[in-house]
């Protein structure tokens, strides 16, 4: 009898052991799910407010929502723009700096 009751002890640590882990990732979880609720929004800004943060003309801008080479957002004729798309756009189009010594 003595092997039944070791099994169970077994099987009773083994569950115990697991339902620790397992409140351990939920409480890891919801952590993160709360974390990144508490994240502030995408601030948006206009055409002009954009344009000043890429340090670019509105019209240069509009042509560039035009060509597609900007990610936008068109709401009732007006572009808005996510403070993301325009840290995108200035990562993609970012231009390095011409070394003063010429190769």
């Amino acid at each position: 009898m003595s092997g039944t009751s070791d099994q169970d002890d077994l099987a009773d640590r083994i569950v115990a052991r697991l339902e620790a882990s397992f409140q351990a990732m939920l409480r890891e979880a919801i952590a993160a799910d709360r974390a990144e609720r508490s994240e502030p929004a995408d601030a948006v800004f206009n055409t002009n407010q954009a344009a000043k943060i890429l340090n670019i003309s509105a019209e240069r801008l509009r042509r560039l929502c035009r060509a597609e080479q900007i990610t936008f957002h068109l709401h009732r004729g007006r572009y808005s723009f996510r403070q993301s798309d325009l840290d995108e756009y200035r990562e993609v189009y970012r231009h390095p700096r011409r070394s003063v010594f010429r190769r």
